[in-house]
């Protein structure tokens, strides 16, 4: 049903990033992280200065083992946010030492 309602928001304002971001967190949460992926991914499409949506989509990659573009992700957020670093920290736990980490482990 969460699914479907964020599906619905999205087809009443397909041109609203937040739309996106919310079908993706529902996706996510589903376990759906490839689906979720596109949907931040289109998220920044629309509206790329909002460091959530690269948080979001960092845990995607995070969770794919994909550790360089969780990183990425991670900076562009605190890129755009540097105050927000505490925040960040708490919402997307450990993906920029994770990612770290296994990008240095031979």
């Amino acid at each position: 049903l969460a699914i479907e309602h964020a599906k619905m928001s999205v087809g009443f304002a397909p041109d609203v990033g937040f739309c996106y971001y919310t079908l993706g967190i529902v996706l996510q949460e589903k376990g759906k992280i490839r689906q979720a992926r596109k949907h931040f991914q289109e998220a920044l499409a629309l509206e790329p200065e909002d460091p959530d949506y690269f948080v979001r989509l960092g845990l995607t990659f995070l969770l794919d083992y994909r550790w360089q573009e969780a990183l990425n992700c991670a900076e562009q957020a605190l890129t755009l946010f540097p105050e927000h670093a505490g925040n960040l920290a708490g919402e997307v736990g450990d993906i920029p030492l994770r990612a770290f980490s296994n990008l240095r482990s031979p």
